[in-house]
């Protein structure tokens, strides 16, 4: 089980206050999901179920991606195509490096991960994902979905949730060489929420039930547990991980925050 946390002050426009916790589930022996929270960015990866390793990649990535954007952040000059060569580029770098050590042991063989990435930069956010992990944002009482799986589904029916709904992953970070990060990018906004979250979550809870909890829990914390125990009572099969961020004035708590 996995918890943080962070209050950050972006600059004189707006304040960042998120919160990050991650279960095994009811049913799973370890949790292959892995999530980390770093000032601007909110990562959530998800191991392969079924293979080898998943929570190997599932950190590898998410600890791979965090020290590339760490170490050419200060250098972008904000243009957002820039942003957006330089992550297909980090998310292309990672997966061959998963994929690479991979190889070398036969138990790590096959290994790979989801990923969803929300990084705040000026006011603007850009959210990259591979796989089925998402993003969502919470704007004026409505929950919109930011990313669009890497998958093939049998059903796309949200009634039909859980172990009944299945997928399959046109796209992992390091089943292969090569692999392709879809990118969004856009203006932040006072009151904006964002959930980056893990299918554990999304396969059990609706996006209109998580529009709900969001609009019933205005503290970061709160709303990320009641995602959690949302999906955990509907029978939580898989490892489930939620980030929940809220941006904030300067002049507000995240407690002020209303749908």
């Amino acid at each position: 089980m996995m918890t943080s946390n962070l209050s950050f002050m972006m600059d004189a426009s707006f304040d960042l206050n998120a919160f990050g916790h991650s279960d095994k589930g009811l049913f799973r022996q370890n949790n292959e999901d892995y999530f980390a929270i770093f000032q601007d960015l909110f990562i959530v990866a998800d191991g392969l179920g079924g293979h080898n390793a998943g929570e190997v990649a599932s950190r590898m990535a998410v600890e791979t991606i965090a020290h590339k954007i760490d170490h050419v952040r200060l250098a972008l000059k904000g243009e957002q195509e820039e942003v957006k060569n330089t992550i297909r580029s980090i998310i292309k770098e990672t997966s061959q490096h998963i994929y690479e050590t991979s190889l070398k042991s036969p138990e790590q063989k096959g290994m790979g991960t989801t990923i969803a990435s929300l990084w705040i930069r000026q006011n603007q956010f850009t959210a990259f994902h591979v796989g089925d992990s998402r993003i969502y944002r919470y704007r004026n009482g409505v929950l919109t979905l930011m990313t669009n799986d890497h998958a093939n589904e049998v059903s796309v029916d949200e009634d039909q949730l859980g172990e009944i709904r299945r997928r399959y992953l046109t796209q992992a970070i390091g089943t292969t060489v090569e692999c392709e990060a879809r990118i969004h990018s856009d203006e932040i906004c006072p009151l904006d929420r964002f959930i980056v979250c893990s299918d554990g979550l999304t396969d059990y809870v609706t996006t209109k039930e998580m529009e709900l909890l969001l609009l019933k829990n205005s503290d970061a914390k709160q709303a990320t547990h009641a995602l959690i125990n949302a999906a955990l009572n509907r029978g939580g099969r898989d490892n489930i991980t939620a980030i929940v961020l809220n941006i904030t004035t300067p002049t507000e708590s995240p407690g002020d925050l209303k749908g």
